[in-house]
């Protein structure tokens, strides 16, 4: 997995889809790009919008905005080849919503981590989209300060899984690991928190 982790409008998307195109043209392997987004409401529409627009022709959509772990398990992987979800955030964003007063860190987690084990479980390269939202303010509300947390806490554990992780930033990409390998600016901080 190539884990592209970074903040809103960042070019974390766009690099993802590079990245997925000459991982498949390598392999020659087609590349699946599975959108997460759910059109709660007119702005988001209008993002949705927008990434099918400028989303080139060469990848096949599939459109999982929830249940992604079991969707994964329903591809055929020759079919489906590279995958690139875009994104983890989002997914775990309409997860929260769907659970309402009943979301836990526990039962949001466990979402996360169920996705973590399908993606794992598949033969051929993905590349996973997440956004860093915990560098900002501490948020109003439980619910969002709750989906912060746990959506920091995935992040660490998609990186720590992934064989390759970008940070992108400002339209520039940094590697903090690549081949299993972290780089020389990286340390590894085991606490979690």
């Amino acid at each position: 997995m190539h884990f592209i982790i970074g903040g809103a409008r960042s070019g974390k998307t766009a690099y993802a889809e590079r990245i997925a195109l000459t991982t498949a043209a390598k392999l020659q392997l087609p590349v699946t790009y599975i959108a997460t987004g759910v059109a709660t409401d007119l702005e988001m529409e209008a993002r949705i919008k927008r990434h099918r627009e400028l989303r080139v022709a060469e990848f096949q959509l599939r459109e999982f905005p929830r249940n992604l772990d079991e969707q994964l398990s329903t591809l055929n992987p020759r079919e489906s080849g590279i995958l690139l979800i875009d994104c983890l955030s989002t997914y775990l964003g309409t997860a929260s919503y769907d659970q309402g007063d009943e979301m836990t860190e526990e039962s949001l987690l466990d979402v996360a981590l169920a996705l973590l084990a399908a993606i794992e479980q598949y033969p051929w390269p993905i590349m996973v989209v997440s956004n860093e939202v915990g560098m900002g303010i501490v948020p109003l509300y439980e619910s969002v300060r709750v989906y912060r947390d746990v959506l920091g806490r995935a992040n660490a554990r998609f990186a720590e899984i992934a064989n390759d992780v970008t940070w992108h930033m400002a339209g520039f990409a940094l590697s903090l690991k690549r081949d299993g390998v972290l780089s020389p600016c990286c340390e590894k901080w085991a606490d979690g928190r």
